[in-house]
């Protein structure tokens, strides 16, 4: 029997092995599939369709001839659009091995159109690399086992390593009760875009308010309360309703429909560098990527240290009976280290504004007013930094007075 574990154990480490060597090799490694094929307007077709390893993509679409609307998706899911393009270059993420695509429906397209498709594959894989790296452990410790005489004391000293070395993980938010609440305020020069597309400009102090009423397992149900004040001081828009947010994936519905994924917390908290999935409002999807962590100064909570993810958009709408576009490029937003919730920045996409009819709000420096989330203490490092620069300066100020009184004074005596 011990020699049976053993053996077990031998092929265990070995398989481990072999597969982190594999997954090591395989990330220094590109592969890389193309596909074209001739196109007719307004006929929609799948390319580059099959089992896409959670691996970073490089995609290299061209369209000659013609625009097509492009749709991305993986494992069931929506991931990203194009619309009306004629190709385009991107870099992406893939997180789960599964069935993929790009759907693709041509909007123009001459005799001779074709898309063509290019993607390579790059990086590690990630599923593969944790499958190597379990078999490893696993067999490393019935390999443990078989050796050491006293079995049942080294077994019950592995289980109570596992379960002192295992930290707890939340697919929730942890600080997402019922009655926990926030409220932000923007003060701004905005352009306001409604759903129906109609564009308004103007100097403009917005409110926006979320409470959790009740969670039900992952679904949480939020009242929202939403407020827009002009330059004189009149509130022209004030609306308040329940929308529902499924906290494992952030995604929103609002009277029964999917209206897309907010921007106001990312959990679990991205690390730096990492792309996100920042918020979609219907088909809208925004990425955005984790730049640096910064320390923010939040009236009320102190210094607090962020993560900013930087983002760029695209929407267009009418404004005076004519096309207008609004555009937001490397414009940014900061999260919360600790809890993930939003702190501050350019906040112009969120399905939460669709409950006041409106899509987009161009300009939008939300900064979190108050809240009952605890967000942790100030940062002590920053707080002794600015005692140090206000001490210094004060020294800076004071020191020629000084010298000049202690001068005079030596002077006078002489």
């Amino acid at each position: 029997m011990i020699n049976m574990i053993r053996a077990l154990a031998v092929a265990l480490i070995a398989c481990g092995i072999g597969l982190l060597v594999s997954s090591l090799i395989r990330g220094y490694t590109t592969w890389t599939n193309n596909e074209s094929i001739p196109c007719i307007m307004g006929k929609s077709f799948k390319l580059l369709d099959g089992v896409w390893a959670p691996r970073n993509i490089y995609l290299n679409v061209v369209v000659e001839r013609g625009e097509a609307d492009i749709k991305l998706y993986s494992n069931g899911k929506f991931l990203r659009e194009w619309n009306n393009t004629n190709g385009f270059i991107e870099r992406l993420q893939i997180t789960e091995r599964g069935h993929s695509y790009l759907l693709i429906k041509m909007i123009k397209a001459d005799r001779n159109c074709t898309v063509s498709a290019k993607i390579s594959f790059y990086g590690m894989e990630r599923d593969l690399l944790t499958h190597a790296v379990f078999i490893l452990i696993i067999g490393i410790i019935l390999y443990i086992l078989s050796m050491v005489k006293e079995r049942r004391v080294a077994l019950i000293a592995i289980l109570i390593f596992f379960v002192l070395s295992i930290r707890p993980v939340y697919s929730v938010p942890v600080w997402m009760k019922p009655g926990t609440y926030a409220v932000y305020t923007a003060n701004s020069f905005m352009s306001i875009m409604f759903v129906n597309g109609t564009i308004i400009q103007g100097d403009w102090k917005s409110y926006l308010m979320w409470k959790c009423i009740n969670i039900s397992g992952s679904q949480a149900t939020l009242l929202v309360n939403f407020t827009l004040v002009n330059s004189s001081g009149k509130i022209v828009l004030s609306v308040m309703d329940y929308v529902r947010v499924n906290l494992n994936n952030r995604k929103v519905y609002y009277k029964g429909k999917e209206i897309g994924m907010t921007a106001m917390f990312l959990w679990p908290i991205p690390h730096k560098y990492e792309e996100v999935n920042l918020t979609r409002v219907y088909e809208k999807n925004i990425k955005g990527k984790v730049e640096k962590t910064n320390v923010m100064f939040i009236p009320g909570y102190g210094h607090q240290k962020a993560v900013s993810v930087r983002y760029n958009y695209t929407v267009v709408g009418f404004f005076n009976n004519h096309n207008y576009t609004l555009q937001g490029e490397g414009v940014s937003v900061l999260y919360d280290t600790d809890t993930g919730i939003l702190l501050c920045g350019e906040l112009d996409l969120e399905p939460l504004f669709i409950v006041a009819g409106v899509n987009t709000m161009t300009g939008n420096h939300v900064t979190l007013k108050k809240t009952n989330v605890d967000i942790g203490p100030s940062d002590m490092a920053t707080e002794i930094y600015f005692l140090a620069m206000k001490i210094l300066f004060v020294a800076i100020v004071i020191a020629p007075i000084v010298i000049a009184i202690y001068i005079l004074r030596r002077k006078r005596s002489h």
